[in-house]
C-alpha cells in the first residue's frame, strides 16, 4: 500500500465519501445499491440503511470471517498478507489527491514476480458462488477491487471467499485495468460536482426512487409527455395486455390443478410433492363488526393511509 495516497479516518465516518462500492451504485452496475442512495447518505449524511434480519446477520458474519479467510488463502497459497484490519483497527482510507473518494482493504500482498496485489475477501452462499470463476466475479465487485487498486496503488486484485461457510476458493490474480479505473474516477468526480456540492439529487430510475423524492403527487399539475414517453406507455399498454392474458390461462390451469387435487392436501408422483393445497387459518379484526359494536374505539384505531398508483389511459 501506498500510504502516500490515502488518510486514515475512522470508519463510523465512510458514509462520507464516495466508495469503491457506490461508485458501482452510481454506474447503475450495483444491484443492491441505487445512485440516488448514494446522494442521499452522503449529502444527508445519512447512516446506512440496515438490511433484514437475515442479511445483517450475514454481514455480521462476512465481518467475522474475513480473517479466517485470509488465513485460510495464506495456508493454501504460501502468500503473507499485509495491511489487514487486523493491523490497521477500524478505518476508512480516503484519498489525499480526492478527499471526498474512499474505501477500504481486506488485505495485500506482494507476488513472487513482483506485483503488489489487493485480496479482496468475500463471504458467499452457493447460488452468488456461480457467478464466479477463476477469472470472472460480479462486475460489481471486479469494480470495487479496480477501485482499490488506483486507492491503494496496487498493481492486481485477486478474490478469496468462502461459500457456504465451508468451501474456500479463489481466483487468479487480474491486473490493474487503467482505463476502467479512470472510467470510474470521471464518473465519480462528476458525480461528486454535479450532485454532492450542488445538492441536486440524481435523476430517478425506479418507482423506488421517485416515491423517496416524490411521496405525493402535485394535485392538477400535468407533464406533457416526449415521444421516448409516448413509447414507453404504449409498450406498457401491450405488456399489461399480455399479463391480463397470462393470468387468465394461469387462473384455469390453477383451477384445473384444484379441481384434480379435491380434499387432498398433497399432489404426488412417484413419491415427489407436486403440490400442496391445504387449509390455512389467520386471525384478524373484523373491522366492520368492530365499528357497529363499538364505533368509538374503530375511530380511535382508524388510521389514514395513501400511496400513489399509476393508471395508464
Amino acid at each position: 500500500m501506498n500510504k502516500d495516497l490515502v488518510t486514515m479516518v475512522p470508519f463510523e465516518n465512510h458514509n462520507k465519501y464516495i466508495s469503491g462500492t457506490t461508485v458501482s451504485a452510481i454506474l447503475g452496475v450495483n444491484p443492491y445499491v441505487s445512485a440516488y442512495e448514494v446522494w442521499d447518505k452522503i449529502y444527508n449524511t445519512r447512516e446506512a440503511v440496515k438490511g433484514n434480519d437475515f442479511s445483517e446477520k450475514k454481514k455480521r458474519a462476512g465481518l467475522k470471517l474475513e480473517g479466517v479467510i485470509i488465513d485460510m488463502f495464506q495456508e493454501d497459497t504460501g502468500f503473507v498478507v499485509s495491511h489487514t484490519p487486523a493491523l490497521y483497527g477500524d478505518v476508512t482510507f480516503v484519498s489525499t489527491q480526492y478527499p471526498f473518494l474512499s474505501g477500504t482493504l481486506d488485505g495485500e500482498y506482494v507476488h513472487p514476480d513482483g506485483r503488489n496485489v489487493i485480496l479482496e475477501v468475500k463471504n458467499i452462499g452457493y447460488k452468488s458462488a456461480k457467478q464466479f470463476g477463476d477469472d470472472e466475479v460480479p462486475y460489481f465487485y471486479y469494480l470495487q477491487a479496480m477501485w482499490y487498486c488506483w486507492l491503494f496503488g496496487a498493481d492486481a486484485i485477486q478474490f478469496a471467499y468462502l461459500v457456504d461457510g465451508y468451501d474456500f476458493r479463489y481466483t487468479n490474480v487480474m491486473n490493474r485495468d487503467n482505463a476502467i479505473i479512470s472510467m470510474m474516477l470521471d464518473t465519480a468526480i462528476h458525480f461528486h460536482k454535479a450532485h454532492i456540492l450542488s445538492g441536486i439529487p440524481p435523476n430517478p430510475v425506479n418507482e423506488k426512487e421517485v416515491l423517496l423524492m416524490y411521496p405525493a403527487a402535485t394535485k392538477g399539475k400535468t407533464v406533457e409527455a416526449d415521444d421516448d414517453m409516448l413509447t414507453a406507455v404504449t409498450f406498457y399498454r401491450e405488456l399489461c395486455a399480455q399479463v391480463r392474458e397470462l393470468e387468465k390461462n394461469k387462473e384455469a390451469v390453477k383451477d384445473s390443478i384444484i379441481s384434480y387435487i379435491r380434499d387432498a392436501e398433497v399432489l404426488g408422483r412417484a413419491g415427489e410433492t407436486l403440490a400442496t393445497y391445504k387449509t390455512i387459518t389467520r386471525m384478524g379484526v373484523d373491522s366492520k363488526a368492530l365499528q357497529a359494536e363499538n364505533e368509538d374505539i374503530y375511530l380511535r384505531f382508524l388510521k389514514p393511509s395513501s400511496y400513489r398508483k399509476l393508471d395508464v389511459k
